[in-house]
């Protein structure tokens, strides 16, 4: 598919922001919830956390998962409202599908880097880019140093940020992320039609 906008959450932001770069003819443009331009797929918590992994097997297994799980979300959230029995079982359902290869894959997601820096590159996205930050302070927020650095570097930026919100705008203001969505894909779709 040629020209598609990518819609992605957290470290997916960053990885649609390098496929920007790398395919442009690809990517139309970007509406990144709570995503910027990591450099690592894992925060600092993620690996520290992934450090105590060969014991979750041990000592709970899937119920300590889905524990871990619901305390996440909730603490992400601006109103956890949301987080209930089967929303959680949904974000644990690749987990608890093989909880020894999950654990094996985030272990290596923990320690992966990306070979080529993004942020030097940034500049050269043509496409516009519209982020979605909840205000709410939470753990899982873009620095500001992120942030500052988009808006900086990209041709075609813009920053939503929705009150009462954490980390996942997509749960807790579906509406707004629609509302983005839309008014992306018109600005794309009226700049293909006058001749971009």
């Amino acid at each position: 598919m040629r020209h598609a906008v990518l819609v992605a959450h957290s470290v997916g932001g960053s990885i649609a922001l390098r496929l920007a770069v790398a395919r442009p003819d690809l990517v139309a443009g970007i509406v990144s919830l709570e995503g910027g331009p990591a450099e690592a797929a894992a925060t600092p918590g993620f690996r520290r956390a992934m450090s105590f992994a060969p014991w979750i097997k041990l000592f709970g297994g899937m119920r300590l998962i889905r524990g871990q799980i619901r305390r996440y979300l909730a603490a992400a959230s601006g109103d956890p409202g949301w987080v209930t029995d089967d929303v959680v079982a949904g974000y644990a359902a690749g987990a608890a599908a093989d909880v020894g290869a999950a654990l094996k894959a985030y272990i290596g997601m923990a320690g992966a880097r990306e070979p080529q820096a993004l942020r030097p590159r940034l500049a050269e996205i043509r496409c516009p880019v519209r982020l979605l930050v909840g205000a709410v302070p939470h753990p899982s927020a873009v620095p500001q140093r992120e942030l500052d650095l988009l808006a900086a570097s990209l041709l075609r930026f813009a920053i939503d940020s929705l009150p009462g919100v954490g980390h996942f705008p997509q749960e807790e203001r579906p509406a707004a992320v629609l509302e983005a969505v839309m008014h992306l894909t018109a600005d794309v779709l009226a700049r293909a039609g006058g001749g971009r």
